[in-house]
């Protein structure tokens, strides 16, 4: 019979607990209803105060509202994050393809910068023909500091390394208050 009486506290305890927080979310709906419609009731009477005169008028109006729910987005934007790459390029084979491209542009300033034009008079024999060297604008070559232990540019991300710490993501939260829509306005 004791076994009875000590669980039974408890349990009481627990439905007592149960009952006021179930209570309480009602009277917050509750109140959060009264203060919309007195709100609105006197957002109206302050628009009608303006519009008709200082008389006393009966006027009915009858408004159906639905109150939407609370929205909150969020939105997570990704940073990137390097992925290891293998590849096995020696220093001969970088240093020969540093080389080749240096002789590729400089072939190509050679070739844009002589060319041949004639001038003279429009009398026949008085015409010269002029090889002459362009001054065109040399393009200044682009920095590229080099790190001494990879011998690469700087600016380049490192291949094959693999960053230990993951990229940082950023969350983006946005919360819209719930808001009531009319459904139905009556005026008499």
């Amino acid at each position: 019979m004791s076994k009875g009486i000590k669980h039974s506290k408890p349990i009481l305890g627990m439905l007592l607990a149960a009952s006021l927080a179930i209570g309480q979310g009602g009277i917050s709906y509750l109140s959060q209803k009264l203060l919309v419609e007195n709100t609105i009731k006197d957002r109206i009477q302050d628009a009608l105060s303006k519009i008709i005169d200082s008389h006393k008028y009966v006027v009915n109006v009858s408004v159906e509202l639905e109150i939407m729910d609370e929205v909150e987005e969020q939105i997570t934007v990704l940073s990137p994050r390097y992925q290891s790459k293998q590849q096995t390029i020696s220093p001969a084979e970088e240093t020969a393809q540093v080389l080749l491209e240096m002789q590729a542009q400089m072939m190509e300033e050679s070739e844009a910068e002589r060319e041949q034009y004639s001038i003279g008079l429009p009398i026949p024999g008085f015409e010269i023909d002029i090889s002459e060297r362009k001054t065109a604008k040399k393009q200044k070559p682009k920095p590229r500091p080099m790190t001494p232990e990879t011998m690469r540019p700087m600016d380049e991300t490192p291949q094959g390394v693999e960053h230990a710490d993951p990229g940082v993501d950023k969350v983006l939260r946005s919360k819209r208050p719930a808001r009531a829509e009319i459904r139905k306005m009556e005026l008499s």
